[in-house]
């Protein structure tokens, strides 16, 4: 678990930046893709790693299981009230063959195609 301590000491090892790898802030979408972050637990975090000196970057995925339009705009709007320097977006890709904890998750929970690119 990162920490303020951890923070200053990836600061005084050299590091300039730090990637939080959100994803979505849907709870339902989190619990299917194994992640749990909360939005006032990442904003402690941003402003503690902005105090050491840090460079916030955000990653995010489209095209989650579960995941529609409301919920993506939910979490853009979130992400853009903490105002990290960079948002990186990137698309889902459901290979339950390579990954096999992909197995547990719903071929209906993926959006098609069309709802992706909305």
């Amino acid at each position: 678990m990162i920490n303020y301590e951890k923070l200053k000491l990836l600061k005084e090892l050299g590091f300039t930046e730090i990637s939080f790898g959100i994803q979505d802030f849907d709870k339902k979408t989190q619990f299917i893709i194994n992640r749990d972050y909360d939005v006032d637990v990442l904003r402690r975090l941003v402003d503690q790693a902005r105090e050491v000196g840090l460079r916030i970057h955000i990653d995010l995925c489209y095209g989650l299981p579960f995941q529609g339009q409301n919920e993506f705009e939910y979490t853009l709007n979130e992400i853009m009230k903490i105002k990290p320097n960079r948002i990186a977006t990137y698309p889902y890709s459901h290979y339950p063959f390579l990954f096999p904890a992909q197995r547990i998750i719903p071929n209906s929970s993926i959006p098609n195609s069309f709802v992706k690119v909305l």
